[in-house]
């Protein structure tokens, strides 16, 4: 219902129908409207889709084909893991543990494969295991990646905290970085976790690494 100053009060009746178009129809001559049809049955949705031709692009990013380029053979695969370190305490009672024995091997990692300017970064887990009431706390770490001499080395040296049921998963970044394997052309083949110390008094009794997890070019 409306008014206006010619017609006074009038009353109309309206509506609108939705119409498909294809602007495509036109290059055939033909007219781009079409009627409503349900979506399965549209041109636009399943007919169109299926019968368009499959669009590929050939042409990668440049980091992805240097990248591709170097990963060939013994160099592919750069990651070390091992189950578990056996950890023993420095004497009877002692909360100072180091692996045993302090050496571990694992296959050694080409050193022509290293960016010299990119980490070592091991990652592990590991717990206490309390003989009195547990108890969350921080641990002293000093772990080391070396070479079959054991001369070159990767170290860390810093703290890592637990919680109070002992447990972490932590991951520790080595330095100085994996130039101390390039510039000398030796190959990291070892693992050792030299001070593993618990804070006195904590009643700690044991202590497990597992898990454990060399990640190179990092």
């Amino acid at each position: 219902m409306g008014h206006d100053q010619v017609n006074q009060t009038y009353q109309t009746v309206g509506g609108f129908v939705n119409m498909g178009f294809q602007p495509e129809n036109l290059l055939k001559g033909e007219s781009p409207f079409t009627m409503p049809e349900p979506i399965f049955k549209s041109p636009r949705s399943l007919w169109y889709m299926l019968t368009e031709k499959v669009k590929r692009d050939w042409h990668q990013p440049a980091t992805i084909v240097v990248n591709r380029g170097r990963c060939t053979g013994e160099c592919c695969n750069l990651d070390r893991f091992l189950a578990s370190i056996t950890m023993a305490p420095s004497f009877p009672g002692s909360t100072d543990f180091s692996s045993s024995p302090l050496f571990v091997s694992f296959p050694a990692v080409p050193n022509a494969c290293l960016d010299p300017t990119k980490n070592i970064v091991v990652e592990l887990d590991y717990t206490f295991t309390f003989s009195g009431p547990p108890s969350a706390g921080v641990a002293s770490w000093e772990l080391a990646v070396v070479d079959s001499t054991g001369i070159h080395v990767c170290v860390f040296l810093g703290f890592a905290a637990y919680d109070s049921s002992g447990h972490a998963h932590i991951a520790f970044t080595l330095n100085p970085n994996q130039s101390a394997f390039t510039t000398s052309g030796t190959d990291p083949a070892k693992i050792a976790f030299i001070d593993v110390i618990a804070p006195g008094g904590s009643g700690i009794s044991s202590l497990t690494i597992s898990n454990v997890t060399i990640h190179f070019n990092q």
